[in-house]
């Protein structure tokens, strides 16, 4: 049977991941054409520099049979529209990768009106509801040529081919989803401080009066100090006046301990010893 053959990679990615000015670009081609990954954008501009590559290799040849492969590749790019009918080799060198990505099926069944949004084509076409001529084509990358352009269509036997189906009505009859919105309650409008306005009386005053009024104010202010103080003073004397007397239990309980004790001294002098009566009668015997 043989051994498997080992697929060719048919694109090459960046030469360096980290170029600022080329993630950007490759980000914004994900939004416009709606594509899965970057590796669709890396497959066009491969295919792109492999155009140009050809080119440059026929220009410097000038052979008969270089001038049948320009004649071929130029009638290829012009079979996808990727170049203008009058354009030359030259012109080969100014195509871009959004004249690739313009042809892609995706791209074309959005455009057309076929679906809403690119993700919708995707799905569509994935979904086998398109077909180009009398072929399914589930590839959002298949490259569409001139001829094929006219001949996309929703599948005979797909849902989407009854033209009362609601996602085919285009998006600006579709009725817009209504969505009661509370009543959002009022602000609380912080009122102005009400400023005073001066009158022209009072601005036309003499600027004499002008010190009358400045001494007033200090003499008023100084009266305040005063009652504060008074007021702070009076409230330290109450304080010292209203100290709460010592309890006395504590010395009560002391003088009674000491009034027992003496009389249990007392006692103790007033009754005489045993030893002693003793003593003195063996006294009197004796004598």
């Amino acid at each position: 049977m043989g051994d498997i053959k080992k697929l060719k990679k048919k694109y090459s990615g960046p030469s360096h991941p980290w170029q600022k000015a080329r993630i950007v670009d490759e980000k914004d081609l994900l939004r416009e054409y709606g594509l899965k990954n970057k590796k669709d954008i890396w497959k066009a501009t491969s295919k792109l520099r492999n155009y140009r590559q050809q080119v440059k290799k026929l220009l410097a040849d000038t052979s008969e049979h270089a001038m049948k492969q320009k004649e071929s590749l130029l009638s290829k790019l012009k079979k996808f529209n990727f170049m203008a009918n009058d354009g030359n080799i030259d012109d080969v060198l100014n195509i871009e990768v959004n004249s690739i990505l313009d042809r892609r099926l995706q791209t074309l069944v959005c455009k057309k009106g076929f679906a809403r949004t690119m993700n919708q084509a995707r799905q569509l076409i994935v979904h086998r509801h398109i077909m180009v001529g009398a072929s399914k084509i589930t590839h959002p990358s298949y490259l569409v040529s001139l001829e094929e352009e006219a001949q996309i269509s929703y599948s005979p036997y797909s849902s989407f081919h009854d033209p009362d189906h609601p996602e085919r009505v285009p998006p600006e009859t579709v009725a817009p989803e209504t969505t009661e919105e509370k009543p959002k309650k009022k602000a609380t409008e912080k009122k102005p401080k009400a400023v005073k306005i001066a009158r022209e009386d009072e601005l036309e005053a003499p600027i004499e009066n002008l010190d009358d009024t400045i001494d007033e104010d200090m003499s008023e202010d100084d009266e305040s100090d005063d009652i504060s103080n008074d007021k702070s003073d009076i409230k330290s004397d109450d304080k010292s006046e209203k100290v709460p007397d010592e309890p006395k239990k504590k010395s009560d309980k002391s003088e009674d301990v000491l009034d027992d004790l003496k009389q249990e001294t007392d006692k103790s002098e007033t009754v005489p010893d045993k030893s002693e009566e003793k003593s003195a009668k063996e006294s009197k015997e004796e004598k």
